[in-house]
C-alpha cells in the first residue's frame, strides 16, 4: 500500500486538485484509493463528493473523530466500489489538544498509527492524504504518515522558493526519527501557458532538481473551477478529457516511478 500526499507550505497551487483528481484517477484506472481529508477547510471532500460542507454524513464520519477516537475505520464513506474517503472536519485544529488529553508523547507518528489496521490489512492499493499548506503539529504527522512524497509547487516565484524548506523537513523526519519515506518527485501546477515569466520559473526548477522535477506541467483550465462547483464530469467526452489531460499524464508518471508497470495498470483498469 502506498501513502501518496502531494503538498507544500504554500496556498493556491493546486495541491487539493492534485490530490483529489489523483485519486479519481487511480480508481477509474482499477486501483483501490482511500482519499483523507487533514485540511480544516474541507476543499477535497466537498471536491470529491460535489457536497457542502454542511452535509449530514461530514458530521456522522469524519477525520476529526477518526483521530478522537483512534478508529479510522469507522469513518471510511465509500464514494464508489474503487473509492473511499474520510470526510475532513474543523475539528482537525484541535490536534494539539486531542494529544495533549490523550497524553501522546510521539504525536508526530499518531497518524501513521491511525493508518496502521489499513495498512497491515492491505485494504487499499493507495492512500492519498491533503492536508493545510502551512506548518503545524497535525501536519507534521501527516508528513510522517506519507510513504511517497510529491512537492507541489506553481510555475511562480515564492512558490518555488518554499520548495526547499519542504524538503528539508521532509529529510529531517527521515534523519531524525527514521521515518521511512521517498520524494517521489515534483510537480509544477497552475501555469498559465502565455506567461514568458512562468515559463522561466520552470526552466529554473528543472535546472535546479533536474530528474526529480515530473515531465508534466499542469495547466490552468477554466473547466477545473467548473468540476470544483458543479462536480465531476460523469461522462467523459472530448472536452472533459482535454481538462483532464495533466492529471492523466501525471498520474501516469507517478505510476512509472513507483514501478507499476503499463500493463497492470491496464490490468487493473479492465477488471
Amino acid at each position: 500500500m502506498k501513502i501518496i500526499l502531494s503538498a507544500l507550505y504554500k496556498g493556491g497551487i493546486g495541491k487539493t486538485y492534485q490530490n483529489v483528481l489523483l485519486s479519481r484517477t487511480l480508481s477509474e484506472r482499477g486501483f483501490k484509493v482511500l482519499f483523507l481529508d487533514f485540511d480544516s477547510q474541507m476543499n477535497g471532500t466537498t471536491f470529491l463528493t460535489n457536497k457542502q460542507i454542511s452535509d449530514s454524513t461530514f458530521k456522522d464520519k469524519n477525520i476529526f473523530k477518526a483521530m478522537r477516537d483512534e478508529n479510522l475505520k469507522e469513518n471510511i464513506v465509500e464514494l464508489n466500489d474503487k473509492l473511499h474517503y474520510v470526510p475532513g472536519s474543523k475539528g482537525v485544529n484541535q490536534f494539539e489538544a486531542i494529544m495533549n488529553k490523550k497524553n501522546m508523547k510521539d504525536r508526530h507518528m499518531f497518524i501513521k498509527g491511525l493508518l496502521f489496521d489499513i495498512y497491515k490489512t492491505q485494504s487499499y492499493d493507495f492512500v492519498v492524504m491533503d492536508m493545510s499548506p502551512s506548518t503545524s503539529p497535525l501536519n507534521t504527522s501527516v508528513m510522517s504518515a506519507a510513504s511517497h512524497h510529491i512537492i507541489m509547487t506553481q510555475s511562480e516565484y515564492f512558490s518555488m522558493q518554499m520548495v526547499p524548506q519542504y524538503i528539508h523537513d521532509i529529510q529531517k523526519l527521515q534523519k531524525e526519527y527514521g521515518v521511512k519515506s521517498k520524494i517521489l518527485g515534483i510537480s509544477v501546477g497552475m501555469l498559465d501557458a502565455r506567461s514568458a515569466l512562468e515559463k522561466k520559473v520552470i526552466a529554473t526548477i528543472r535546472n535546479t532538481y533536474s530528474d526529480l522535477v515530473f515531465n508534466t506541467v499542469i495547466k490552468r483550465k477554466a473547466a477545473l473551477k467548473r468540476y470544483a462547483a458543479e462536480g465531476y464530469p460523469s461522462k467523459m467526452n472530448k472536452p472533459e478529457r482535454d481538462a483532464l489531460q495533466d492529471y492523466n499524464n501525471i498520474t501516469d508518471e507517478i505510476l512509472g516511478r513507483l514501478g507499476y508497470t503499463k500493463q497492470v495498470s491496464e490490468s487493473k483498469e479492465r477488471a
